[in-house]
């Protein structure tokens, strides 16, 4: 809601493609709930992931491109930025907050196909190791 009331005082103009943002947000939330929910069962078994998780973090960070376009990288730069999962939450964040368009269905396929496999993940592990999770704790 804060957004909806700050939205005109940083800049933006109200559009239509602003109601895509709740679908692109929920998108990038179960994401990000399905990678915790796998990366938390998985720690459990193995105590190292939460250093390598730390190192990803800090990579993804760089990596993604939340105040800078893609379009604005050239050659390996961009191959490297663009396979990143969260590149295509932050391409949907730009097209619809920014160029106050709405984004394509490529980008929305992309993001959902990350979401699917993502919550799809977590919910196996968690499915397979739920019954020990207690005792390896």
């Amino acid at each position: 809601m804060i957004l909806v009331v700050l939205y005109p005082l940083l800049g933006g103009v109200y559009h239509w493609g602003l109601l895509l943002y709740p679908v692109a947000l929920g998108l990038y939330i179960l994401f990000i709930w399905g990678l915790a929910l796998a990366l938390s069962v998985l720690n459990v078994e193995f105590r190292d992931i939460k250093h390598l998780v730390e190192i990803a973090v800090m990579f993804l960070f760089w990596l993604t491109p939340v105040g800078y376009d893609l379009n604005t990288l050239k050659g390996v730069s961009h191959t490297v930025v663009s396979i990143n999962p969260l590149t295509s939450y932050m391409q949907l964040f730009h097209i619809i907050l920014y160029n106050g368009k709405i984004p394509d269905d490529k980008t929305f396929l992309v993001a959902t196909l990350w979401t699917f496999g993502s919550v799809a993940l977590g919910a196996y592990l968690f499915r397979k190791k739920a019954f020990r999770l207690v005792e390896d704790l």
